[in-house]
């Protein structure tokens, strides 16, 4: 029998009766105690130091595929209430199992057609300001973005409701600036803006955007949830964006997040991050894990695309494409503040530093022409990078 595995960890002070674990798993998962359904169970013991012990169990459990009829996120249930009701251990999901048979039949959307044509990774922008703005400053600095180099810009998930500028008036800007920048020789403005509110507002914004040329949204996976992620991904026409931020998942590792979030047919996860270069050497190698569950498939062309958000400067650009390559969308946040002649000018560097990459161009030779660039290397120490 094809079955869904899911991967557990459990970490006690004390030695673990197994049979009871066993039999409190059967039925917080409320199916058959056969013994089939139980493929294997692991036990190994780590000493953290002379006076104490931690047990840690990793053990296998397959469950029927029949149980999922309805949908993957039945997944979630088990674990929740393993979560909640094995009290006393220190439990996480460390990885899923799913035949292909299953996830052939689900359905992916793609924003793969944003970088058909590049050869390095896109550089994105974040929008530095909107506290204290009206709508038409607020439009001005997401134009300046555009036409200062910026292939997209999406906005931070802190739209929460209408208190800084009302979704509409952001609908408008996104209509407007492809009919503008359009006029202007600007290459198709990936705008992205933030969905946010109740269930009901964000399905009625959603209602909206499937109506306008836009091309996708940027939405928080909490406090939605993956059930709700996916059905908005069922009803939407665009490209959806889904904003993942490491702090909130404690009983869950990062790794089987993507993987549902993938199975949700997301079009872009976006994974925020402290910007430091010390902290991204530190979680570089988990951000490449990420990418290959993303990306991993006989046809990865319906696969989602990496999104890394944080405040990263030239040489965690260049980490990031050195260990990931040319899939993946590099969203600054902040980064451009850091040009000694301000934030403009700072995008106008981060974009063409991005223009450098996608094309293989020469560095060197590159800021012999362009002095706004070389400055901002220079101000940053970083012209032998």
């Amino acid at each position: 029998m094809n079955n869904i595995k899911i991967i557990f960890s459990i970490e006690s002070g004390e030695k673990i009766d197994l049979d009871k674990l066993k039999s409190q798993i059967f039925y917080l998962s409320k199916i058959s105690t056969k013994e089939k359904y139980f493929e294997k169970l692991e036990e190994t013991i780590e000493f953290f130091d002379s006076d104490k012990k931690i047990y840690r169990y990793i053990f296998k459990v397959g469950y029927p595929v029949i149980l999922f009829e309805k949908g993957i996120f039945q997944i979630l249930n088990i674990i929740d209430k393993l979560s909640r009701f094995l009290e006393g251990y220190k439990i996480k999901v460390v990885d899923l199992e799913i035949p292909e048979p299953f996830l052939s039949k689900l359905k992916d959307k793609s924003v793969k057609s944003f970088l058909s044509e590049k050869k390095g990774p896109v550089i994105s922008f974040v929008p530095n300001k909107y506290y204290g703005l009206n709508s038409y400053e607020y439009s001005s600095e997401i134009y300046e973005l555009f036409r200062n180099g910026a292939e997209f810009v999406v906005e931070d998930t802190v739209f929460d409701g209408n208190f800084l500028i009302s979704f509409e008036d952001r609908l408008k800007l996104g209509i407007d600036l492809i009919s503008d920048l359009k006029k202007d020789d600007v290459v198709f403005p990936y705008y992205i803006p933030s969905v946010s509110g109740s269930i009901k507002d964000v399905l009625e914004k959603i209602d909206r955007l499937n109506e306008s040329y836009l091309a996708g949204f940027n939405i928080s996976l909490t406090p939605f949830g993956i059930e709700v992620i996916r059905y908005i991904t069922e009803i939407s026409n665009k490209s959806v964006f889904v904003t993942v931020n490491p702090i909130y998942f404690s009983s869950i590792t990062l790794s089987v997040v993507a993987k549902l979030l993938k199975l949700a047919g997301v079009s872009v996860v976006n994974i925020e991050l402290d910007g430091s270069l010390e902290t991204l050497k530190k979680q570089i190698n988990k951000v490449v894990e990420i990418n290959e569950i993303l990306t991993e498939g006989k046809d990865n062309s319906d696969n989602p695309v990496l999104m890394i958000t944080g405040s990263f400067l030239f040489d965690e650009i260049l980490m990031l494409y050195k260990e990931i390559g040319n899939n993946l969308i590099i969203n600054l946040q902040g980064s451009p503040d850091e040009h000694p002649d301000g934030y403009i000018n700072g995008v106008k560097a981060l974009a063409k530093f991005g223009k450098i990459l996608q094309e293989n161009l020469d560095l060197k030779e590159t800021i012999k022409s362009d002095h706004n660039l070389k400055k901002f290397l220079e101000h940053m120490k970083k012209l032998d990078i």
